[in-house]
This record gives structure tokens, C-alpha cells and sequence, in this order.
């Protein structure tokens, strides 16, 4: 898994685990040992929590390990009733998932457990935690179908409920400031993106007509921009930089009876839009020139559908949007997470690498272009 701001890479192995770094990638620590099942590493620093798993485990798969890789010493061992499932953490907060509850420790008082939890059976740990401690948003499936609870974790209550999805949840991840949280069902086709604690749904990105299981959601630091990875080759890379943000929903709303408006403003659009000398030339051109009747012609389409009594899946559908990029993986890959980077690696010489780590054990390294398209493979 990469640290919460995607500047390293942690391994959990057979035998220990391994901590690189991801700009430039090299290895910064290796140790042995018995297996390990979970690793959560805490920014850059020397703290990583363990737990253990595999066929030869380094301990108990109830006990979550704090380990300092400078003293390369156990700091504290916290024992549970069932096993550790997932954990997360930032500079206040640890949280520990069990499959029926959630453990919420103060990190800067000796780990003393504020809170427990009580969760409807979650045997894939799907939560989210905000790296951000200040908004220390927590965000786990509720009671019913495609329910979403925030939660602080700094006052201890609950913020909001959101039916996020359809069918079960899958995948969450907050941005880095804690003030959006991306959600994906079972199905992984849309992915949903709700302002925090507000629950207000501001995006519906569509990833693809076809079911994937979703493993990675992951925002570039300034929230701009969502990549999305699943069981297929392809990773998706959604603009979000219209996201509202504080105090913004009125000018989303406003931005959204102006698109409209502009959809039904007479017959001049569709005439041109059905010209034969709008297509252009090359593709890049031709993009260019139809984008302005592209616009017109989906706000018309939404404002139909408006009218109609569509079904909630349709209704995803006519509302969506697509990727703005994606980056195709070699044969024989498959993506087990990402993360957006900001590093001076895009194509203009700034703007967001993507990582992806595989189940082939590779870190691929991609450019994504600020217009969109295609993602080039930089580094493997």
C-alpha cells in the first residue's frame, strides 16, 4: 500500500516487509521475519503498523504491532478478539477494523481506545480514513444497502449517512484534505463523489458499461483530479476540479441551469452541430470543434431526461462522466492500487505522475496529460 501521501511504498511479504520510495523509487528499508498480511506506514515517518498473515505469520493475525523502523523495536502490541482486517492512521487518529466493529486509538496518548464501534459484517474492511488531523473523517458501510456513514473521529460522532451506492460499497477514499470522499460499489462501474460532512453528491464519474472490482480509489493532493483501478488492465483518471468547494453548492447549481439554458437555445446550435464542415480534419481538431455542440447536445439530453421517469441507473447514466484519462496496463497485469503524484513528471514538464502497483509485484509509473488521453508509461 502507498502512505498517505503517496511518497512511499510499503510491501508486507512471506518474510517481513519493505518500504521504497516512490520519487525516485529505491529502497529506504527491508526486514525479516514471518509473514505479514497488513503494513500501514504513517507519512515518512518510522512508524508502521503490522499484522500478521500468511501461511508462516510473524504473530497473531489479532494483533496489530506498532513498529519503529528507526529502533527497528516494537513500540506497543494491541490484541483483539477476531482478526485485524485493516488499519489506518494519521498523526491523531489509529483505527483498527475487525470484521463487526471499528477501534478508534489516540495515537498521542499511549494508544488509549476512545471508541468502539459496532458495524454491520464487513469481512473486506472497506473504510476510509482522512490523512488530514484536523478533519479526521471516517467513513464505513452502514446498516443498509450502499450505505455510507461519516464519522469524526476527533468528537467521536457521527457527521452524515449518504445511500452512496446501489449495492454493496466496495471502495472509499478521502481527498487529502478530508473534504470529499469518493465512493464505488460492487458493480464498479460509477464512482460518486460527496462533499464531507455534507454528504452533497457533486460527481458521478462512469468508469466503464462493464462490472469491475474496484481495489483503488486514490485524488492527487489539490482533489483536481481521481484515479480509479479495478480488476481490469485499465486505470481510469477522472477530472474533479470542478468539485465545489466550501460554501460552493449554490454556484454548482447555478453552473448547472446555465448548461441547460445554453442545451435549449434555439435551432442555430443543432444546424451547426449537423454541419458537414464542423467535423474537421484530424482527430485533435475535430474534438476541438464539435465540443461546444457536444456540450449543447448532452445538457439538452439532461434536460429530457429531466422530464422522464428514468431509473436510477439511467439517471447515472445521462448524468455521468467519462474518464479524462487512462492508462493501460502491459499484458499479464493486473492493478492492486494507485495514487496521483505530483512531481514534475506530467507531459508539460508539471502536473501528476500515476503509480500503480501490481499483483505481479512491478510499480508502473505513468505521465497523465493535462488535455487527457492516454497515460505514457514513464517508468517501470
Amino acid at each position: 500500500s502507498f502512505n498517505q501521501d503517496a511518497t512511499c511504498l510499503v510491501l508486507g511479504l512471506r518474510g517481513g516487509f519493505r518500504i521504497y520510495d516512490c520519487s525516485p523509487f529505491v529502497q529506504r528499508f527491508s526486514t525479516g521475519g514471518g509473514g505479514l498480511l497488513h503494513v500501514e506506514m504513517l507519512f515518512c515517518t518510522s512508524l508502521v503498523a503490522l499484522v500478521g498473515g500468511g501461511d508462516q505469520p510473524a504473530f497473531s493475525p489479532r494483533r496489530l504491532r506498532l513498529w519503529d523502523t528507526r529502533k527497528r523495536a516494537a513500540l506497543c502490541e494491541l490484541n483483539f478478539v477476531t482478526a485485524v482486517l485493516a488499519v489506518r492512521l494519521n498523526r491523531r487518529r489509529v483505527v483498527v477494523a475487525l470484521e463487526r466493529a471499528l477501534h478508534v486509538f489516540d495515537i498521542t496518548c499511549a494508544m488509549k481506545c476512545l471508541h468502539t464501534l459496532a458495524t454491520v459484517p464487513n469481512p473486506r474492511a472497506v473504510v476510509a480514513f482522512s490523512p488530514n488531523e484536523e478533519n479526521c473523517h471516517l467513513a464505513f458501510p452502514g446498516t443498509g444497502v450502499g450505505e455510507v456513514v461519516m464519522y469524526d473521529a476527533l468528537a467521536l460522532k457521527v457527521l452524515n449517512k449518504v445511500a452512496a451506492c446501489k449495492s454493496r460499497v466496495a471502495a472509499m477514499a478521502f481527498c487529502r484534505s478530508g473534504a470529499l470522499l469518493a465512493t464505488a460499489s460492487e458493480q464498479g462501474t460509477v464512482v460518486r463523489v460527496f462533499t464531507v460532512p455534507g454528504a452533497q453528491q457533486v460527481f458521478t464519474l462512469r468508469r466503464g458499461t462493464y462490472s469491475s472490482a474496484i481495489r483503488s480509489l486514490a485524488f492527487n493532493q489539490s482533489a483536481t483530479r481521481l484515479a480509479v483501478c479495478g480488476s481490469s488492465s485499465t486505470v481510469h483518471v477522472f477530472d474533479t476540479s470542478l468539485a465545489p468547494r466550501a460554501s460552493s453548492a449554490a454556484a454548482a447549481a447555478q453552473q448547472q441551469q446555465q448548461r441547460l439554458r445554453s442545451g435549449s437555445g434555439g435551432s442555430s446550435g443543432s444546424s451547426r452541430q449537423g454541419s458537414p464542415s464542423s467535423g474537421g480534419g484530424g482527430g485533435g481538431s475535430a474534438r476541438r470543434a464539435s465540443g461546444g455542440s457536444g456540450v449543447r447536445l448532452t445538457a439538452g439530453i439532461k434536460q429530457v431526461a429531466a422530464l422522464l421517469p428514468l431509473s436510477k441507473r439511467a439517471t447515472d447514466y445521462v448524468d455521468s462522466s467519462r474518464a479524462a484519462a487512462h492508462a493501460r496496463l502491459r499484458s499479464g497485469c493486473t492493478p492492486r492500487a494507485c495514487a496521483l503524484i505530483s512531481d514534475g513528471a506530467g507531459s508539460s514538464g508539471g502536473g501528476d505522475s500515476l503509480l500503480v502497483c501490481t499483483d505481479q509485484g512491478m510499480l508502473l509509473r505513468y505521465a497523465v496529460p493535462d488535455g487527457g488521453g492516454d497515460c505514457r508509461l514513464t517508468c517501470a
